[in-house]
Order: C-alpha cells, then structure tokens, then sequence
C-alpha cells in the first residue's frame, strides 16, 4: 500500500508528538509513523521515573543530614512505597499523553512499518 503524505513524523516521542501537532496546523496530510507505546520515554522510563527516585532519596538525605538545624532524625525508605509513587505517578502522567494520542485521528496514526522510496 503507498500513501502520500506532506509530512511523515517518524516516532511518537515528545519531539515526534510536537512535530506531528505542529505540522496538523498548516497540513491535513499528516501522520505520525511510530512503534510499540504511544508515549514518550520521558515519562515512561526515563527522565520522570528517575527525578522522582531522585527526588525521594533527596528527603532521605536531609532527614539524615538535619542535626546542624537542630533537626535530629533518621530516614526510613519503603521501597514499595517509594516503586508505588513512581509508577502512580507515571500513570499519571501517561494519561495526559494517551488523552492526547486518542484525540488524533486514527488515520492519521500508523502503527506499521514502512518503506521509504
């Protein structure tokens, strides 16, 4: 099957998603060619995850470096809890992306590989 298009946006990351957004202003022949998740790897295992792993071992690190404020405490880690948030969160945020995702056409979305003459 051959399609033509104006603009093919070749993955659905943040830059994908935007670009795809972007060019959806000025062209009607636009689709987005992507693999596997419809979100971006920010939120599902990169840059999101890791600031709030980040995050929660900076609380740690102040509950056990607070005795110069008079502050004298030790931090207790639950890990689970700690993996719960993460993946509470991630959902979260995930869901604004599937909100969006869902919102675009499904054809102008394509799941399947391509070859490019």
């Amino acid at each position: 099957m051959t399609r033509n298009v104006s603009v093919a946006v070749i993955g659905a990351g943040t830059a994908g998603q935007n670009a795809f957004r972007q060019a959806s202003k000025t062209k009607d022949d636009v689709v987005i060619i992507n693999e596997g998740f419809w979100t971006t790897t920010c939120v599902a295992v990169g840059c999101m995850p890791s600031k709030l792993l980040i995050a929660a071992a900076d609380r740690a690190h102040d509950t056990n470096h607070s005795a110069e404020f008079g502050v004298h405490a030790t931090a207790q880690i639950d890990g689970k809890q700690v993996m719960q948030r993460v993946r509470d969160e991630r959902s979260h945020f995930a869901s604004y992306i599937k909100k969006q995702v869902d919102s675009w056409p499904d054809h102008k979305k394509n799941r399947w590989a391509c070859s490019y003459q």
